[in-house]
């Protein structure tokens, strides 16, 4: 076989992973409204009235990713969970 007529196929068998948990605030109450987001994967989803948030993506591999969380009036979180965690809970400062 000529290099120029080989075609190589690669197969990655991807999965479906959920990521979600809850955001409160310093007191331990729900903060709704919180825009959270996978950044290199373009999904958001935004915090219920308890505070709860669930993103599902679609990956070769279960691994850490970079999630930021945003809500005006509060500082933005950065935080390195791993695809599959349904317990990412932290909480978020006011900014005042």
């Amino acid at each position: 076989l000529e290099s120029s007529n080989l075609d190589l196929i690669v197969r990655r068998k991807l999965t479906k992973y959920a990521l979600g948990g809850t955001i409160v605030d310093a007191y331990g109450n729900p903060v709704p409204g919180v825009r959270v987001s996978l950044p290199e994967y373009s999904v958001t989803d935004t915090t219920n009235a308890y505070g709860r948030f669930e993103l599902h993506v679609t990956a070769d591999s279960q691994r850490m990713v970079d999630l930021i969380a945003q809500k005006q009036g509060c500082q933005t979180v950065h935080l390195s969970p791993t695809l599959g965690d349904s317990g990412v809970n932290f909480s978020v400062k006011r900014t005042r």
